[in-house]
């Protein structure tokens, strides 16, 4: 087949038109490549903006861009409204994207979807966050600018960790303690500068180690002498840390083998970052017990046969569809949780068999937000199905016109790492990220400071003197400032204090794991081809073989 919007050609083949058939929806005229970029590209990344209250004006911190024109209310004052008052007749002669566009810029979305109620600070979709700043997805205590981190304290800007403590720029990880830039390690303390690591302690430079001591850029050092060099190398100054680090690169590329993938017990799969899941093809990130999805990320728990899905945790039997927690048989939806039966629905909760509708919360039955009985629903509900089909709309995505996210900061930015050439080519809307007030107010705007003048030491900086003030990012051309406990935490932590705005260290942070794309190599010791997941950061790197990397690691 050749894709409708990119002209890519791909092979259509029976396993992908048996999930067709599996979901009753006719095959797409887009290849599975420009799918996967539309429907990650409406799905939530790492962004923060403010919003605006519809109603009254006050400023909401949201991931909302409100160039989007997508609007948003506070999470509680959310669950108190019906929006079935937004209800309207449906023209089944008329696009239905065209009758639901409307709703969706109407109906407001939760600000936060938080699923427990932080305590203090900043989060997003929370799972109990305490006095923690700018986290998304995350159970953390005093920390910032995270995601997936769950029972961590005292970190920042980590991704995909588990039960870390006093963590700083650590990715895919568990089981850890005082870690800085840490890839791919479990069972680790006091480490800095490591990759593929498990087991360790003390070590300053390393890759693929397992159960190592005192170990300096791979050297096996005494206590004494390990002891003597970690002193002499302050990574509380930024001009080290940058040193440091091209150190460490150089070691990952002439020193370092990557796996194939970082799969663990994932029996037939294929892609990277699976642990105890099964059958699952070109899928990331997901884990404890998904089975049977292809075309996924995100996906945990039992979710079991879905296609072409981010999100979906405990959900089963969807297709098409960005954040989906705890529902079954939906396709073609964004953000709808504890639902059964859905179709083209956004922001939805706790809905059975509903049809074009936005923000909905309890309700069966409805089409474009408007209420129906049971009978009238399954009439309505084949003729409109007919006639998308007819004119072609049934079985594609929302447009992009519907996405609440920026492109850049969407998860098809920070996990497909997609470019501006790409928010063209998909048809995503531009605007400037700083527009229609998205980044409000930031101290005297008319006195923006350079981020090069802050002391290349943390222990330079006075928290008094530099918290709150606006800095610009020149090279994103976006303004930022440090926060109190921020700061705070620099210095305990003896962290150097960065000059980048936010959002590009956690962008950054994203790209140094795989991308949820793949691509040919061959083992760099017995030459099998092979699959991996492609890295944005690392663009030297040796793969081995499952057999071989194993191999290796026992040598070691």
């Amino acid at each position: 087949r050749t894709c409708s919007l990119t002209g890519e050609k791909w092979m259509m083949g029976e396993e992908e038109i048996g999930w067709y058939r599996h979901f009753n929806v006719p095959p797409s005229k887009l290849s599975p490549t420009t799918r996967w970029f539309i429907m990650n590209g409406e799905a939530l990344g790492f962004e923060w903006w403010w919003n605006k209250h519809p109603e009254t004006g006050k400023p909401i911190l949201t991931y909302v861009h409100p160039a989007t024109g997508v609007t948003v209310l506070p999470d509680a004052e959310w669950f108190q409204k019906d929006f079935t008052s937004e209800g309207r007749d449906v023209d089944a002669t008329q696009s239905l994207f065209n009758q639901l566009l409307p709703i969706r810029k109407t109906v407001p979305v939760p600000a936060t979807y938080n699923l427990k109620e932080p305590q203090g600070g900043i989060s997003l979709i929370s799972y109990g966050d305490v006095n923690s700043y700018f986290t998304i997805a995350c159970s953390a205590k005093n920390s910032f600018y995270s995601s997936d981190a769950f029972d961590c304290e005292s970190v920042s800007e980590v991704y995909a960790v588990k039960n870390a403590t006093e963590c700083y720029r650590v990715i895919f990880g568990a089981r850890l303690y005082k870690m800085r830039y840490a890839y791919h390690c479990y069972d680790c303390s006091d480490c800095a500068f490591v990759f593929d690591c498990r087991n360790c302690e003390f070590v300053f430079g390393g890759t693929n180690l397992r159960n190592k001591k005192y170990v300096w850029f791979n050297e096996q050092l005494s206590k004494e002498e390990w002891t003597k060099r970690r002193a002499e190398v302050d990574l509380s100054r930024r001009s080290v840390v940058t040193a440091q680090d091209q150190a460490f690169q150089t070691l990952l590329s002439e020193q370092g083998f990557w796996p194939e993938n970082f799969n663990e017990n994932a029996p037939g799969c294929s892609g990277d970052y699976l642990r105890d899941v099964l059958d699952c093809q070109v899928a990331f990130a997901s884990a404890d017990g998904a089975r049977n999805n292809d075309w996924a990320c995100y996906c945990y728990g039992k979710s079991e046969r879905t296609y072409m899905t981010c999100g979906a945790v405990n959900s089963a039997d969807s297709y098409y569809c960005a954040t989906i927690p705890d529902s079954s048989n939906c396709n073609f939806c964004i953000n709808v949780t504890r639902s059964l039966n859905m179709e083209y629905c956004i922001s939805c909760l706790n809905c059975e068999n509903c049809f074009t509708c936005v923000g909905l919360n309890r309700k069966k039955f409805c089409i474009l937000n408007k209420q129906y009985t049971e009978k009238e629903y399954w009439q309505k509900l084949d003729e409109l199905k007919c006639a998308m089909s007819d004119r072609g709309e049934y079985g594609e995505f929302f447009p992009p016109s519907f996405s609440s996210s920026y492109f850049q900061e969407s998860v098809a930015g920070i996990n497909l790492g997609a470019t501006r050439e790409d928010e063209v080519k998909y048809g995503f809307p531009s605007f400037d990220p700083e527009s229609h007030g998205a980044i409000g107010e930031l101290g005297d705007v008319t006195q923006l400071k350079d981020p090069e003048t802050i002391p290349d030491a943390i222990d330079d900086v006075k928290v008094e003197e530099w918290a709150g003030v606006a800095l610009l990012d020149k090279q994103m051309g976006r303004r930022f400032a440090f926060l109190k406990p921020e700061l705070e935490f620099y210095k305990a932590q003896k962290i150097a204090p960065p000059t980048r705005h936010f959002i590009h260290r956690v962008d950054s942070l994203y790209h140094t794991a795989n991308l949820f794309l793949l691509e040919d190599t061959r083992c760099a010791k017995c030459g099998r081809d092979m699959k991996v997941a492609k890295n944005m950061t690392f663009q030297t790197r040796k793969h081995l073989c499952r057999e071989d990397y194993l191999k290796f690691l026992e040598s070691r």
